[in-house]
């Protein structure tokens, strides 16, 4: 809890992830392709039918010139028309398209459910950092007068929370490891720490078989394709540095 009188820790916005709204679905690339490609046609057959009919009116001081007949008119059509060689070059774009579009945002192995999820973080995402060095100070005294057998790591810890209060920039942990018997409070001082600092923690038991897919996640070609537990931490809070707690490991 946060002592009595103390001020909130201010969230930094931050830009977490550029998710381009590309579409990639072949078919409706293809329909406008060659929809675009069909006005270009006709336009250049009106053009063609004007630019017929001014060389005719110039051709009339020489001699009489019949006005444009349907078979020009038909000769034009077939010469602008869309052929069906037409066609499989605009499908052939069409797909060229897609791959190169699927290439350049990095997600075309995700379900369409899935880049929803990841939608939410577009854009500007909290992180929380500490208002002042006197509120860092704070939090690890607190912290320290319940815990005091952590002294080692709550040391760590009030050095990186100074930090952010002196650069203004979001709480940012480096690795740390906690080491000691069974019991003696190692799990329950960071989700203390998370606790003070208002932010998520993120929990991952590493006894457990496959506990690096639930820190990174599992890639394309396995049936339950998934992002890790930090990043669907960071989705389900919105707010973009999480705790992130591995237990057990050996």
């Amino acid at each position: 809890m946060r002592p009595a009188g103390a001020r909130p820790a201010p969230a930094y916005a931050v830009r977490l992830i550029d998710l381009p709204n590309h579409d990639t679905d072949f078919e409706s690339i293809r329909k406008r392709l060659a929809a675009h490609l069909r006005r270009l046609r006709g336009r250049r057959l009106l053009l063609a039918y004007f630019e017929a009919l001014r060389k005719r009116e110039q051709k009339k001081a020489f001699g009489v010139i019949p006005p444009l007949e349907q078979e020009d008119i038909r000769r034009l059509k077939r010469e602008w028309r869309v052929y069906p060689h037409d066609d499989n070059r605009v499908s052939e774009r069409a797909r060229k398209l897609v791959d190169r579009r699927g290439q350049a945002n990095g997600l075309s192995h995700l379900r369409t459910d899935q880049k929803d999820r990841l939608r939410r973080l577009v854009g500007e995402v909290p992180a929380q950092a500490v208002a002042s060095e006197h509120r860092a100070d704070e939090i690890a005294a607190s912290l320290h007068e319940e815990m005091p057998w952590m002294a080692p790591a709550m040391e760590a810890a009030w050095g990186a929370l100074r930090r952010s209060a002196r650069e203004g920039t979001p709480v940012r942990f480096g690795p740390m490891i906690l080491a000691g018997p069974p019991g003696v409070g190692k799990t329950a001082w960071a989700r203390r720490l998370a606790a003070r600092l208002d932010l998520p923690a993120c929990m991952i038991d590493a006894s457990k078989g496959l506990a690096s897919f639930s820190l990174v996640g599992t890639e394309k070609g396995w049936a339950s394709q998934q992002p890790g537990r930090p990043l669907e931490t960071m989705i389900e809070a919105r707010i973009a540095n999480p705790v992130v707690i591995i237990d057990e490991v050996c």
